[in-house]
């Protein structure tokens, strides 16, 4: 009876991660800092699975498309923003919630993010 309900408990949460990936595509605020430098952009999230993409900039600049990674609740993607490439990392907490790291050239710092 436990195994049952454990891989019911499994399936859900698996279920669960996939929508919450499939929700991915809209406008992104993004709020972070990386070493006291403010980090404030909107990135704009096209397509679904391997053929997402992200692009980034200052609200009502998005700049070119780049390639995204969503896997399960997991996103990533790299914005080139001029003087430097910053790398997100982040998780979903909700359809509209995500929050996690942000890499740029050796220093790492953290973001919050909200769909629009």
């Amino acid at each position: 009876m436990k195994a049952a309900f454990f891989a019911v408990s499994i399936a859900a949460m698996s279920v669960s991660g996939f929508a919450l990936a499939d929700g991915v595509s809209g406008d992104w605020k993004i709020s972070g800092d990386v070493v006291g430098n403010a980090i404030d952009a909107v990135c704009t999230f096209a397509g679904s699975g391997d053929k997402t993409t992200a692009a980034c900039g200052p609200a009502g600049k998005a700049g070119a498309p780049a390639p995204a990674k969503v896997a399960g609740t997991d996103v990533t993607w790299d914005w080139d923003a001029g003087q430097a490439v910053l790398t997100f990392k982040g998780k979903l907490d909700s359809d509209k919630s995500m929050k996690g790291d942000i890499e740029v050239s050796g220093v790492t710092g953290s973001f919050t993010a909200a769909k629009q």
